[in-house]
């Protein structure tokens, strides 16, 4: 109990430090710019408050979790409202400008919001129904319909986390002893895994940053900066190519997750090894899919 407390408090911490940080750089960079009267950085504000009470709220639900999916979530959840804060804030400064016909002022906010015709577009929801739903909408029936069936069948013959072994069982004894909890472990983990979030993560994480990469270099005319990606591109031809290539890396970590058997001793290290695969998809994926969305 006094681990998650302060695995809780730590959170709290650090959500509150973001919060100030994008509050005192949001309002060094507004001054001497046309965003100086216009910015209202109330918003971040608000919602880095109710990330900081859902963060409380979440702390009696996690009883079961362990210190470090405690403070992934915690910092995460609270993270992403003060993200939403920021971008909640910004919105509406351009939304006012563009009612009140300031075009002017909105092409030296923001010069890639107004075209050469002066047609302002300021938002692009069609970039987050592709990159951000359409992905959720393919892995939430594989969660509901394959990976939690399976996960409750697991359950049902007292194995918690698909792939992880209990305390005292070494891999090598696993392997050796063909027994019927290995048996149960083998047939259903490569189903059940499809239940847990930290896979799921990241394989829709893949699955954003591939979708997001296509549609922003085919549809809007963005250029790809990294190497590799367009060594990858030059080599289907087309930028959708390297989707394809990202969806497979998904399909990829599912493998990985669904053939790899944890000793309990390692347990934190295959969360690790899952948060570091969704980091690298779902960052860049997230980045590109609101530089899309807000035309920036």
């Amino acid at each position: 109990p006094d681990d998650r407390i302060w695995v809780t408090g730590s959170s709290i911490a650090l959500i509150s430090f973001q919060t100030i940080l994008f509050l005192t750089s949001l309002q060094q960079g507004r001054i001497g710019t046309p965003m100086e009267e216009l910015l209202n950085l109330w918003p971040v504000a608000i919602f880095g408050l109710i990330g900081i009470i859902l963060v409380l709220l979440s702390h009696i639900l996690m009883e079961k979790w362990t210190s470090i999916e405690q403070g992934i979530f915690q910092v995460g959840i609270g993270g992403c409202f003060v993200l939403y804060g920021c971008l909640h804030s910004y919105i509406r400064m351009m939304l006012k400008l563009e009612e009140a016909g300031q075009i002017l002022t909105l092409d030296l906010i923001d010069s890639s919001s107004v075209s050469r015709d002066g047609v302002v577009d300021l938002f692009n929801p069609e970039a987050l129904f592709w990159a951000l739903i359409v992905p959720a909408l393919v892995l939430i029936p594989v969660y509901l319909f394959v990976g939690r069936p399976n996960l409750q069948k697991l359950r049902n013959c007292e194995i918690s986390i698909p792939g992880l072994l209990p305390p005292g069982l070494s891999l090598s004894d696993y392997e050796n002893e063909r027994t019927q909890f290995h048996d149960k472990m083998e047939s259903l983990t490569w189903k059940a895994i499809l239940a847990s979030p930290i896979v799921l993560i990241a394989m829709y994480g893949q699955a954003v940053d591939g979708i997001a990469t296509g549609i922003g270099l085919v549809e809007y005319g963005y250029s790809e900066k990294h190497v590799f990606s367009s060594a990858v591109i030059e080599f289907f031809g087309t930028a959708y190519g390297f989707t394809v290539l990202k969806c497979f890396i998904g399909i990829v970590v599912w493998w990985f997750y669904a053939l790899q058997r944890w000793e309990y001793r390692y347990r934190h290290l295959r969360i690790l090894m899952a948060l570091a695969l969704m980091t690298v998809g779902l960052a860049p994926g997230l980045r590109d899919v609101w530089r899309m969305a807000l035309g920036v």
